[in-house]
């Protein structure tokens, strides 16, 4: 399993893994353009919309559990970290799709 862009930590202590995600500096600007911050509170509502947008599955497991500074996504099951991993990939990778997908946060009112 994959989880590139992000870093897959697991958790030795307890049945939830996280996945983090820290290079938010090449987005920060087209973020704040539409009225975000750019940090992990704002990850966390773009990456709330692509997977609805997108109709992903998850198994209801997942949360996120940001900070400013760090996006982080935790699950007992690897493949919702798989999934958002993805989800990263292509914001990450495909500007269209993240102007689409900032324009339907800032339409529903949701960027932080």
């Amino acid at each position: 399993m994959t989880f590139e862009p992000c870093e897959f930590v697991e958790n030795t202590s307890g049945p939830e893994n996280s996945l983090i995600f820290l290079d938010f500096e090449p987005y920060i600007q087209l973020i704040q353009s539409y009225g975000g911050e750019g940090g992990g509170y704002s990850w966390d509502v773009l990456i709330g919309v692509a997977l609805k947008k997108s109709h992903l599955e998850t198994s209801g497991k997942l949360r996120f559990d940001s900070e400013s500074s760090m996006f982080s996504a935790v699950s007992e099951n690897n493949d919702d970290l798989a999934t958002v991993s993805r989800v990263v990939k292509r914001l990450t990778s495909d500007k269209e799709y993240l102007v689409s997908i900032l324009k339907g946060a800032r339409e529903k009112g949701i960027l932080e």
